[in-house]
């Protein structure tokens, strides 16, 4: 990631300041030793993942506010052993961060959009405009909450460069909706020398999968629905041993009655044995139930991995780390 300041040299705190990051990442199919970018047809790429300029201390009687426009990773929330962002609004837009309200809480608000070039309308290619309002640091017990509410839009038409099995032009209905969310977090070193997060979120029509991006997949988004619970901890309850766990429930309606529900149910678990603040070795289990109606598939995941690790530090988020692993799995 690249990251450049353009700060007031006479007194850079006090003053107003803009700041761009650019972050690019490499995609490669790892065919070869020789790895050319240009190398497209063997799944090789050079992608913008962000770029995005953000500036600050705006307002003298509120420092802390800061505005952004471009592409960005936008206060993203994750289960890290899962690779899983539950709320994930990334995408292209503008916003404001951090607006004081009633003492600490703060307010932000943007504007988050994302569109599909493989659905061609005669309005340009089909977009899914989403306005993301999220209130964060609400005083609660044992640590805060963050309310979320998104509210989309999607402009349909004619899909041009698309057929169906009749012949005909694809029609893709104009359609909105919202989601909203709550999460609970605890202090970062509150729970065990930790934290935990609890989050739960629903969504009704184009916002149904909570995310920026169009889901044009789903026949009828007017019906379609989806309720998520996600609980997740970390902790390091001695210098020796740290770990996190996950439990997560999923239930989608596609809206097209019968057999139209998918439920989805995830646990894990990866504890850390540190040896010293070099040397540890992690282990993780974890199992993913599926019941899927309209592919007629029900089943379970099964997964055990051990991985000795060398690491920068004796924490369960040292890093980087090196590590060599073995996992059996079983569908």
């Amino acid at each position: 990631e690249l990251q450049h300041n353009w700060l007031n040299r006479t007194d850079p705190l006090k003053k107003p300041y803009v700041s761009s990051h650019v972050m690019f990442a490499f995609i490669t199919g790892n065919n070869e030793t020789f790895e050319s970018v240009n190398a497209t047809e063997d799944g090789n790429d050079l992608a913008l993942r962000q770029a995005f300029v953000q500036g600050g201390n705006v307002f003298e009687s509120a420092p802390e506010v800061r505005l952004w426009a471009g592409q960005r990773y936008y206060r993203r929330h994750d289960v890290h052993i899962n690779d899983f962002y539950f709320l994930d609004m990334s995408g292209y837009g503008l916003g404001v961060e951090n607006i004081p309200v009633l003492g600490p809480m703060n307010l932000h608000v943007a504007w988050l959009g994302g569109s599909d070039d493989s659905l061609q309308t005669g309005h340009g290619n089909a977009a899914k405009h989403n306005l993301d309002l999220r209130l964060s640091e609400i005083p609660a017990p044992g640590g805060s909450w963050t309310l979320w509410l998104d509210v989309a839009w999607l402009r349909g038409g004619t899909v041009t460069n698309l057929l169906d099995t009749g012949g005909d032009r694809v029609d893709l209905p104009s359609t909105g909706g919202w989601a909203a969310g709550v999460i609970h977090r605890t202090g970062d070193k509150a729970f065990l020398n930790g934290y935990n997060e609890l989050a739960v979120q629903y969504g009704r029509g184009a916002a149904y999968n909570f995310a920026t991006t169009l889901d044009a997949g789903v026949p009828d988004l007017d019906d379609v629905s989806r309720f998520r619970v996600t609980e997740h901890f970390t902790i390091q309850p001695a210098r020796w041993l740290s770990m996190q766990a996950v439990a997560l429930f999923e239930r989608t309606d596609l809206g097209r009655g019968g057999d139209a529900w998918i439920h989805w149910a995830s646990a894990g678990v990866r504890p850390i044995l540190h040896f010293n603040e070099r040397w540890s070795i992690a282990a993780e289990a974890g199992m993913d139930w599926v019941d899927n109606g309209p592919l007629g598939i029900k089943d379970t995941l099964w997964k055990f991995t051990i991985a000795p690790q060398l690491s920068r530090g004796g924490e369960f988020f040292s890093r980087p780390v090196l590590r060599v692993y073995a996992t059996y799995a079983k569908w």
